[in-house]
Order: C-alpha cells, then sequence, then structure tokens
C-alpha cells in the first residue's frame, strides 16, 4: 500500500533535515515524534523508489513492532484516539 505524503502529514509527520551537512545525502526523509506511555518515540521514514519506508525507530523496543510503514500509521492512528 502507498501512503502518500499529504496523509503523513495529517498524522503529524514533518519534513527531516540532518543538521550535520556531511549527513545530508539528498533524500527525502519526514520524522514523526510523540510521547507514548511515558517514552518519547520516534520515527523517521524515507522515500526511495516512490515508496515511504522505515529508516530509524527510537526506542529500539519498537522496532520489532514496526515492521512496515502501515504499522506505524496504524499504531499512530490508535495512539492518537
Amino acid at each position: 500500500m502507498e501512503i502518500a505524503q499529504e496523509y503523513l502529514t495529517k498524522l503529524g509527520f514533518t519534513d527531516f533535515i540532518h543538521l550535520k551537512k556531511s549527513d545530508r545525502d539528498g533524500q527525502k526523509r519526514m520524522s514523526w515524534m510523540n510521547v507514548i506511555n511515558n517514552e518519547i518515540v520516534a520515527v523517521r521514514i524515507i522515500l526511495i523508489d516512490n515508496k515511504w519506508l522505515i529508516d530509524y525507530i527510537s526506542p529500539m523496543s519498537y522496532s520489532t513492532r514496526f515492521n512496515t510503514l502501515e504499522d506505524v500509521v496504524d499504531f499512530i492512528n490508535s495512539s492518537i484516539k
């Protein structure tokens, strides 16, 4: 399932640019962050071949929960209700 950038923005994803210029690689990225169960949860996604893929998850305990971006979207939808 392809997820549109506009939908990701509505969920709270924002554009992401590495602070250090040396880390910038020209790839389009977006990030989302929220406090869930007293933990800061952060997800960064990257656009590769017109498809959004998970690039980074923190804390690591969430990486086993999120196998696909659809898992992340479902989690965000359930946590913001």
